[in-house]
């Protein structure tokens, strides 16, 4: 076993514990992989910063930027060194100076969104990496990999056949079921971002 493997195993399985319990609201299942990533993250790096929010290129105040072109859409995660100009929450507005990269966070995949991965890479003009909690069964792993157009790609586990708080015995069960080293990969990308 790979170092984070068991945090790994863990973060899919919470992510997939609320859909056990009978929420199938896919927003409020992406916003509970983002807050569990993000907790990861932030306990996990030091010497970067991370939060869900929007990237500027203005430092006016009391206008609107998006009338400028000066602001980009929702980010699922920031990284980020300085700043940030404006929190409320766990929400942030960033200066695009401040800004390393992005995440962009899918509970499921059955395909890379490489129209969404373009436009948002398009606008922010930084690496944006691309993590998807669970690939479909029909996928390959490395063609999904190879297609996708995000400068870096990480994908945490397969198809278990069905929801794996469901369909297996116990969470120890999950291990087969992980793409291992993924998260440990993630972090070590990341790092070099310090």
């Amino acid at each position: 076993m790979k170092e984070f493997d068991k945090e790994q195993v863990d973060l899919v399985w919470e992510s997939e514990e609320p859909w056990y319990y009978g929420l199938r609201g896919h927003s409020i299942s992406g916003s509970i992989c983002e807050k569990l990533l993000l907790n990861f993250l932030r306990k996990n790096i030091k010497g970067l910063k991370f939060s869900s929010g929007m990237i500027t290129k203005s430092y006016k105040k009391g206008k609107d930027l998006s009338e400028f072109g000066g602001i980009s859409p929702q980010i699922d995660i920031i990284v980020f060194r300085n700043g940030p100009l404006y929190e409320s929450q766990d929400s942030v507005i960033v200066h695009e100076k401040d800004v390393v990269c992005t995440i962009e966070i899918k509970k499921w995949t059955s395909k890379p969104d490489n129209e969404q991965i373009s436009k948002l890479k398009e606008k922010v003009k930084k690496p944006l990496i691309y993590v998807a909690f669970r690939l479909h069964k029909k996928l390959s792993y490395d063609i999904f990999k190879k297609e996708c157009n995000a400068d870096y790609t990480f994908i945490f586990s397969k198809d278990s056949n069905g929801n794996p708080v469901e369909a297996l015995e116990s969470k120890e069960d999950f291990f087969e079921y992980i793409y291992s080293g993924e998260l440990k990969q993630l972090v070590e990308t990341l790092k070099k971002f310090i």
